[in-house]
């Protein structure tokens, strides 16, 4: 079996123009810990809405999955929103231009403004990388929410203030204001030889954006159970299956949902190897038994527990 030596794969590195110093691979690693971090965090959101007993049966093999399906419609949504936001920073920039080179001859005829012109014309170039970019990330928010994630805003508005004014406040104890004093604090980070201070302040900060963007990773992997399980089931027949699932993950070769049926409903999962079937029970943690399924589905509320007639 082929292998390489340490300096091979470091000369090849420099080759490609690949840095190999301390820096760039302490940099590479923490930004790899972080998206491994986030994508985790995301799938135990998603597990904690799975019946307990199928967890060590699905956990696994679910996982693969999970990830490229998240990869999947992150590369499309941001795909989908480069096209666009590109097109409406061509629009705009036109126009922009246009109305810039219509000031600009005018006042060439009236022997005015030919610098602030020629300047208006070089701030355009500007403003088009900021409507690039604000479109591309208002554009991407809201194609992958509403393919992936299909957030409830009216339910999310008490949420985003509380955990504002918690991070608010945990920055503020980070700035030791409760020893120091709102004033010295104040002075302490607009003071140029505070470097150090500034620095701590500043890695405090990002301590806590991190925590944020972990709890809200966690967060959305229950909301994108949420959103699967209010969706139309699917009437799946094969060889080894044949009924009207709710299909929550799935690939050609085994999927996981509810099996929607008459007189109630079973969590299942099924592989080439074998279908494993779980009852949904009454929500009020008592036994769950499993339901023979026939032709005919029940409607599933949001906590999968099906809806009472």
């Amino acid at each position: 079996m082929p292998t390489a030596t340490f300096k091979e794969i470091k000369d090849f590195l420099e080759k490609k123009g690949i840095g190999t110093d301390k820096r760039f691979v302490v940099s590479t690693g923490k930004s790899a810990l972080i998206l491994f971090s986030l994508v985790t965090a995301h799938y135990a959101g998603f597990l904690v809405r799975l019946p307990f007993e199928m967890l060590s049966i699905v956990a696994i093999d679910l996982l693969p999955l999970f990830v490229s399906l998240l990869v999947l419609y992150f590369s499309l949504c941001y795909t989908i929103a480069k096209v666009f936001s590109f097109t409406v920073q061509q629009f705009y920039s036109s126009f922009l231009i246009l109305v810039v080179a219509s000031v600009f001859r005018v006042g060439a005829w009236f022997g005015r403004l030919p610098k602030q012109g020629a300047k208006m014309y070089r701030e355009v170039r500007v403003v088009e990388k900021i409507i690039y970019i604000f479109f591309l990330i208002m554009i991407f928010l809201f194609t992958f929410d509403f393919a992936y994630l299909n957030l409830s805003f009216e339910a999310l508005k008490g949420w985003v203030g509380i955990c504002a004014v918690i991070s608010v406040v945990a920055l503020l104890l980070k700035t030791d204001v409760l020893s120091r004093g709102a004033g010295q604090v104040k002075r302490r980070l607009f003071d140029k030889r505070r470097v150090r201070y500034r620095r701590k302040v500043l890695e405090a900060a990002l301590y806590i954006v991190a925590g944020s963007m972990l709890a809200f990773s966690f967060y959305s992997g229950y909301w994108r159970y949420d959103k699967l399980i209010g969706e139309e089931p699917l009437k799946i027949e094969s060889d080894r299956y044949s009924g009207v699932v709710n299909v929550l993950i799935g690939s050609g070769s085994y999927f996981y949902g509810i099996e929607r049926c008459s007189a109630g409903g079973n969590y299942i999962y099924v592989s080439n190897e074998f279908v494993v079937r779980l009852g949904l029970g009454d929500g009020s943690g008592g036994k769950k038994e499993i339901i023979e399924c026939e032709e005919g589905y029940i409607p599933v509320a949001q906590n999968g527990v099906p809806e009472k007639s």
